[in-house]
């Protein structure tokens, strides 16, 4: 859909927003690879103070839900800055936040740290 959008209008630049990183890195990958002239420009996600991304779906949720939902965002924070202080035990820090999650009542299917350039699994080093 994206493809034959940007086809139609043939924009210069098409902005897709950081908070679903993955359409981002895929759709940037799309244009690369099928030389779509546009560029695409990630923008940054406005938060609310607690963190939560302001989102027009997010208005929807309600008092509890979007306690949870600030959770989850604490969580992949707390493993942002893990990360950021050069802890590469990246198995374990996945562990931590499938507990945190678990322990809190949620379902997890996987939490998984990826490759920012290719969203392969990351490896440390």
């Amino acid at each position: 859909m994206v493809l034959k959008l940007l086809n139609i209008v043939q924009p210069q630049a098409a902005v897709f927003g950081k908070k679903d990183y993955q359409q981002l890195h895929v759709v940037r990958q799309m244009v690369a690879q099928l030389n779509v002239p546009v560029k695409i420009v990630g923008a940054e996600t406005l938060r609310a103070p607690d963190g939560l991304a302001l989102s027009s779906r997010n208005q929807y949720l309600t008092a509890d839900e979007r306690t949870e939902s600030i959770f989850l965002h604490q969580m992949l924070a707390e493993i942002q800055m893990s990360l950021g202080n050069g802890i590469k035990d990246y198995a374990s820090l996945e562990e931590k936040a499938v507990k945190a999650l678990i322990s809190h009542g949620w379902h997890v299917d996987y939490v998984a740290i990826r490759s920012q350039n290719t969203l392969a699994c990351a490896s440390p080093g």
